[in-house]
């Protein structure tokens, strides 16, 4: 007779274990990082957005151990922060891991970057002085702020859980 935990794997009962193949609607790549590309998922039931990071592991068992790792430390830092991207699941899948998170709008890069048409995320760096009244510059001050507090408390949120980003840039912060 088992109980929960009492089995192998963690679950109930003997300890068998099934596999189940999940099919993942796989749109257009969305960006491209040191590490692999993303793409926008297609298929959320639960209305959620989120992508698809797809990473190539080479042959040797320290590329597989990174890599976990990495998954392992977003695990752990995207839970009980929302200013972290959050992390939903990962596979391991013919020398490629799978690793599925919530998307977002935009890198910061392309907030600081986006034209005066970007009215939701414009934080551009010439915007102070493109606003033409005082109340506009104001907004846009305060947007500024709230983004940055925000990054402070993912970085701070990181390192109480002595986590250290290493490559914290505006290509990596998503807004």
């Amino acid at each position: 007779m088992g109980g929960p935990g009492a089995g192998d794997d963690g679950g109930e009962g003997d300890g068998a274990s099934a596999e189940v193949a999940v099919r993942l609607r796989v749109g257009p790549t969305v960006g491209q990082g040191t590490s692999g590309e993303v793409a926008k998922l297609l298929n959320s039931i639960d209305g959620g957005s989120y992508v698809l990071k797809r990473v190539p592991l080479g042959d040797s068992a320290d590329d597989g151990r990174a890599a976990l790792e990495e998954v392992r430390l977003h695990r752990l830092v995207s839970s009980g922060c929302g200013a972290i991207v959050r992390y939903a699941f990962s596979s391991l899948e013919a020398r490629e891991l799978l690793v599925c998170m919530e998307a977002c709008d935009m890198c910061l890069w392309d907030a600081l970057t986006a034209g005066q048409g970007n009215e939701r995320r414009n934080f551009a760096v010439g915007g102070l002085a493109g606003c033409a009244d005082a109340s506009g510059r104001e907004r846009l001050r305060e947007q500024r702020l709230a983004l940055h507090a925000e990054m402070t408390a993912a970085v701070r949120h990181c390192h109480e859980l002595r986590v250290l980003h290493r490559d914290v840039n505006p290509w990596n912060v998503f807004v």
